[in-house]
């Protein structure tokens, strides 16, 4: 049997005349990319349906007439699905099916059991750990883990074969460190709840700020999927759940309001770029969300500009939030676009008005856009009341065209009083500067 490594995560494995191509990520003419013997395929197999591995699936399935197979029905092509304990067979070429879900909820693991050597697509990878993807789930990635360290001793393997990276020659040292690495954070989150994290709005900041001051120290390392699905993770592990993955942008995406990060056409951190967190969770379904937007800079000395556009933003949003604590004190009627103008009107005097192309705010209810009046003198004239037991969201940003800078509270309001629930990002330099992760919060 022989294994060729193909282009990205493609592999193609050769026995007789069996030719089993797997994850298939090559774009552009797939001629160009195999060897003429190896276009008579007899299956196309899919560890997961990701781009980076999925992307060429379609086109050699045209070209050969193999099927796709693939444990989402959504990426299948003329052939059956990937269950588990499947057996793939091709003139003598074995390989079995391994369940590992986790990094994504189709991903499968590929057992070549005649040479233990095991294809584990990005369940376990080349170099560093893997990531939870948006459709993904850390706990049912700790027992695919845990199967595959079973089936390490099980089937005596003797290599992993990574979908991204080079070969791993220890199977069992490599699956023991990846379980020690997740479940040593898993301890340090349960400690940090004990301690006295509590409240959604809580667990987001506290993530929030470790995130933020773990990536502000790894420019040229960082990419912004990745810090995506470490903050996921670092959310499921605090007993949040949430529909849709956080916000991470660098630099430029940072200057997009509507930017969300997707594998493969992600940012890389660069030196002294701005680098924005927008993240959300809650407990159960019948919950309400806490919604927050942090910042920092992957540099030492954060420049005057940016210093000036954070300051800005954070005196709108401290503006608009002293607004609605004295009108709410004060039992006046209180409309969504209000609010707007309050928080609008400091950018505006500081002449980043065109940069505030959003909305200030959005209520927040069961759903992270609820139902209830918007803060919005913009998009619309929302001259809907602001009610006594609702919630929404002061988020202020001024976009220019090489970052952008936003800072996000949820505020509650009640029959008396308006208050910001959770901590708020008030010091540029608690955030601002590598290595730093605390700051003042209140």
């Amino acid at each position: 049997m022989e294994i060729r490594f193909l282009a990205q995560s493609a592999v193609m494995i050769t026995d007789g005349d069996a030719r089993i191509l797997v994850d298939p990520f090559i774009t552009g003419n797939p001629k160009a990319t195999i060897q003429a013997d190896e276009l008579d395929q007899t299956h196309i197999l899919l560890t997961h349906g990701h781009l980076d591995h999925a992307a060429g699936a379609a086109a050699f399935a045209a070209m050969t007439g193999a099927p796709v197979l693939a444990a989402d029905p959504a990426h299948r092509l003329g052939g059956e699905g990937l269950a588990p304990s499947d057996t793939v067979t091709a003139d003598g070429c074995e390989l079995r099916v391994v369940r590992t879900p986790g990094h994504t909820a189709d991903s499968v693991s590929l057992l070549l059991p005649a040479d233990g050597a095991l294809l584990t697509g990005d369940t376990v990878l080349g170099r560093g750990t893997t990531v939870i993807a948006y459709d993904g789930n850390l706990a049912d990635y700790l027992r695919s883990l845990d199967r595959l360290r079973a089936l390490a001793d099980e089937a005596g393997l003797r290599v992993l074969l990574p979908g991204h990276g080079p070969l791993l020659a220890d199977p069992a040292g490599t699956l023991d460190y990846y379980l020690a690495h997740r479940r040593e954070r898993l301890a340090e989150i349960t400690a940090a709840l004990a301690a006295g994290d509590r409240t959604p709005a809580e667990i987001v900041a506290r993530v929030a700020r470790e995130a933020m001051a773990e990536t502000v120290k790894q420019a040229g390392k960082a990419r912004e999927t990745a810090v995506q699905a470490k903050v996921r993770q670092r959310l499921e592990a605090g007993g949040l759940v949430m529909p849709e993955p956080p916000i991470v942008g660098f630099g430029p995406n940072a200057a997009n309001p509507h930017y969300e990060p997707r594998e493969g056409a992600d940012r890389l951190l660069e030196s002294n770029q701005v680098v924005l967190i927008d993240l959300w969770g809650r407990t159960r379904d019948d919950t309400t969300f806490a919604d927050q937007t942090w910042m920092g800079f992957a540099g030492g000395t954060v420049p005057s500009e940016v210093v000036k556009v954070w300051e800005t933003v954070r005196d709108a949003r401290d503006a608009a939030v002293a607004f609605v604590k004295q009108a709410v004190a004060e039992g006046r009627q209180l409309e969504g676009w209000e609010v707007d103008r309050a928080c609008r009107s400091v950018i505006e005097r500081a002449g980043y008005g065109r940069w505030f192309t959003h909305r200030t705010g959005h209520n927040i209810g069961q759903e992270v856009h609820g139902n209830g009046a918007n803060m919005d003198d913009l998009e619309m004239h929302d001259t809907r009341r602001v009610i006594p037991q609702t919630c929404f969201s002061v988020e202020p940003g001024i976009y220019l065209k090489r970052y952008g800078i936003r800072s996000e509270v949820d505020v509650y309001v009640d029959e008396r009083r308006a208050r910001v629930t959770g901590a708020v990002q008030t010091d540029r330099s608690a955030m601002f500067a590598p290595g730093a992760g605390k700051g003042r919060a209140r």
